[in-house]
């Protein structure tokens, strides 16, 4: 029996041993390849990068739900801003970002950090006083980000002093409000700009700052109705060494002017 070129008592067409090898070598390499292949596919949900889904335009779809409620305060201290907010359910993180108006280029970000509490708060320590743009962005555990939340804020201009320091140090300043009792910006806006459709914004019954006045320790406090008692507590008191409250009802319909213009709170 001729045995060449195949192996010994194997019927059929001569069979090569070093092509069997070769052909057993490349089937491994391609199943290795293939699986290669199937992991990488199966393992794009578990990434924690950005997948927002960009438009041909080049913005980025939304695809969390952003922060509500947004807020900011001022202190009773200068060039501070309290920032409140609600937080949407299952992020990590909010995204601050802030410039004072005209210095856009000069702006700040800050993250803070969320640990699924529904309401959260941050306060922001500005270098100067002014108008300042603040907006937020909510980011979760994969980097998937929110539509952004931009709000207009001022700090006060300088600090406040606590009415417990002014009377413990019967500091000479004299306080005057000028009580309307409504809600006075608020009512501006409804009569400026929605047709005077009133909602809730009258007070039936106006707080008695006098008596609180005197409940911190102010004795020198006075409620005035017109202008024939303010001139006659004036003179009386124009060379005050103690705090001074003045409590003055004026007509729920008088306006404080200049005021803010709703779109840009």
């Amino acid at each position: 029996m001729n045995n060449e070129g195949g192996l010994v008592g194997r019927k059929g067409p001569p069979y090569n041993i070093m092509n069997y090898m070769r052909y057993g070598i490349c089937l491994k390499m391609w199943f290795v390849l293939g699986a290669i292949c199937l992991m990488s596919c199966s393992g794009g949900n578990d990434s924690l990068a950005d997948t927002n889904i960009e438009k041909e335009d080049g913005q980025k779809t939304v695809i969390i739900e952003p922060i509500s409620g947004f807020i900011a305060k001022e202190t009773n201290r200068a060039n501070e801003l309290l920032l409140e907010w609600k937080n949407p359910s299952d992020i990590a993180v909010v995204e601050i970002l802030y410039s004072l108006k005209g210095k856009e280029e000069l702006s700040e970000t800050i993250n803070v950090r969320v640990y699924g509490e529904r309401n959260s708060s941050y306060t922001l320590k500005l270098v100067e006083y002014g108008i300042y743009q603040v907006s937020a962005v909510a980011i979760d555990n994969y980097g998937k980000r929110s539509e952004k939340v931009t709000i207009s804020a001022t700090p006060a201009k300088e600090d406040t002093i606590d009415p417990d320091i002014v009377v413990e140090n019967k500091l000479p300043i004299m306080i005057v409000i000028m009580n309307n009792g409504t809600l006075g910006m608020v009512k501006q806006w409804q009569q400026e700009f929605y047709k005077k459709h009133y909602c809730g914004v009258n007070i039936k019954s106006r707080a008695d700052f006098e008596m609180l006045a005197k409940a911190y320790g102010v004795n020198n406090s006075y409620t005035i109705c017109n202008i024939d008692v303010l001139k006659n507590i004036l003179s009386k008191n124009h060379n005050f060494k103690e705090p001074v409250l003045l409590n003055c009802i004026i007509d729920d319909n008088e306006q404080v002017l200049p005021f803010v213009h709703p779109d840009k709170m």
